[in-house]
């Protein structure tokens, strides 16, 4: 059986709301190896299972761990920017993936549903990148793949790593970058020249866009059914054996492996132990035990969320009026005709 090891290095104050739940999904997927790097205290948290580990550190580390590999002083001072050196973590935690075929990184505000069937799947044996977004990426661990954001590619509207790495800015270089003339990342890289095989399969995950209130969907989803950009969710359901499904506004039902709740403060009033003995409920604004068939969102409701959307969006704009931010934008422009 194929051993693969998720990482996940969160630096803060605390984690999400939802991460009670994520953490739970992570100990139903015994199959997987996860490590949480963190500067946060978990003694409340950890379980003490064997394929969950939580490791003690902070950026600074993580910092001069990634500036000693690549032969210069990285730009990491800010965890957000962790998210442009997902693609070096192969090397970065190189220690402690030495046992694992397949490594890969996600986001801590997702919840795992059946991921133990998935990588089960055949779909392992046949590419050595499994999908090409942020939430969730899994690279085979081979020294091919780590050192591929290393690799120089001649190629217009593509930065160097050492353009990513030595900026503050945000380049999406994880997943496809900005866009068009904004800059690329390694699965556009990828996507474009081939040089490792990739896989990608939407229908396979709930990625909601973060701004409108309700959960709606950024894509297609599982089963005959294919919802269009702006189609709903009315709920998840997080089952007590850890499947993950969402029901839609026929009361149709789709089974994930994951849900991608980005941007979204949910109030979480679950209290979850080492054993969950009750269904869970995700609803665009809280999470509950009780189970709400018909459940909508209130005006009240509405305008609070829209409130804090407009808090995070401005807090989002203000923190990308920098000048590495418009060296950005200007190394960019017309690179792509």
């Amino acid at each position: 059986m194929k051993k693969i090891t998720l990482l996940l290095p969160y630096f803060g104050n605390a984690f999400p709301n939802t991460f009670p739940l994520l953490l739970d999904s992570m100990y139903k997927n015994n199959k997987i190896d996860f490590l949480i790097f963190t500067n946060i205290e978990t003694e409340k948290l950890d379980r003490k299972q064997q394929n969950v580990e939580f490791i003690h550190t902070d950026l600074k580390k993580i910092r001069e761990q990634a500036s000693d590999i690549v032969g210069f002083n990285v730009n990491l001072y800010k965890p957000y920017k962790l998210c442009d050196f997902r693609p070096l973590y192969g090397l970065i935690f190189k220690k402690y993936l030495n046992e694992s075929d397949w490594w890969g990184h996600f986001d801590s505000d997702i919840i795992f549903g059946n991921l133990n069937s998935f990588v089960e799947s055949t779909v392992f044996d046949h590419y050595e990148k499994i999908f090409t977004g942020g939430p969730l990426t899994f690279y085979k661990n081979t020294d091919r793949v780590n050192n591929l954001c290393l690799s120089k590619f001649d190629i217009k509207g593509v930065p160097s790593y050492k353009d990513v790495f030595s900026s503050s800015a945000s380049f999406g270089y994880d997943e496809w970058g900005k866009g068009k003339n904004r800059g690329r990342g390694i699965s556009w890289i990828i996507d474009h020249t081939s040089i490792i095989s990739q896989y990608s399969n939407k229908k396979l995950y709930a990625d909601i866009l973060p701004n409108q209130p309700g959960f709606i969907m950024d894509h297609g989803v599982v089963n005959d059914s294919k919802l269009n950009i702006g189609e709903k969710i009315r709920y998840f359901k997080y089952g007590i054996d850890g499947s993950l499904s969402g029901i839609d506004f026929n009361n149709k039902k789709y089974e994930y492996i994951f849900a991608h709740f980005q941007k979204r403060n949910l109030l979480n009033d679950v209290i979850l132990t080492n054993n969950t003995y009750k269904d869970i409920y995700i609803y665009p604004n809280f999470i509950s035990n009780k189970y709400i068939p018909d459940y909508k969102m209130s005006l009240d409701s509405i305008k609070a969320w829209r409130k804090e959307f407009q808090k995070r969006k401005i807090k989002h704009l203000l923190s990308h009026l920098t000048i590495d931010n418009l060296k950005l934008r200007v190394k960019f422009i017309n690179q792509e005709k």
